[in-house]
């Protein structure tokens, strides 16, 4: 990814002018149930794998 995007990106976060909704967090150890989720479709969000 380009660097100053992400800059940019990080910036709109801290300002509270870009949010991401997270559908669902899964720890690592669940990446199969997180990759079955995503196969499935119809998502409202995010999917977040966490170590």
């Amino acid at each position: 990814p380009d660097p100053v995007a992400l800059r940019g990106l990080v910036e709109l976060v801290e300002q509270g002018r870009l949010r991401v909704h997270v559908q669902e967090t899964f720890p690592f150890e669940r990446v199969t149930d997180a990759h079955r989720m995503l196969d499935g479709g119809h998502l409202q969000g995010k999917l977040v794998l966490t170590v």
